[in-house]
């Protein structure tokens, strides 16, 4: 099991979201490996600017959405949810006691 270092960070002068969850997965212990080292890269899934901007074009209407606050936010299957974990520090918790995340 890996747990995946996390820390809030505060950004004055914001409204709407001051403070935001920031994950870490290049972090690792001495010679371990972190998450980003044994995770495969995968090929460059953005797509061409060229072409977004052309096919942006070609229809009467065009929508466009912001998706940065969604991660939590989506449907999970009850399979895979014992893989989306957090190790909360909370002094109510027992050590060991397992906290479910509720998506």
């Amino acid at each position: 099991m890996y747990y995946l270092p996390h820390q809030a960070i505060k950004r004055r002068g914001r409204v709407t979201t001051s403070t935001r969850i920031v994950f870490d997965a290049a972090s690792h212990q001495a010679n371990e490996l972190s998450l980003n080292d044994c995770l495969w890269t995968g090929p460059n899934l953005n797509p061409n600017l060229l072409d977004v901007l052309i096919n942006f074009r070609l229809n009467r209407v065009a929508i466009s959405s912001d998706i940065r606050q969604a991660f939590l936010q989506i449907c999970l299957a009850d399979k895979h949810k014992d893989f989306v974990q957090f190790l909360w520090t909370d002094s109510n918790l027992r050590i060991g006691e397992k906290l479910t995340l509720q998506v």
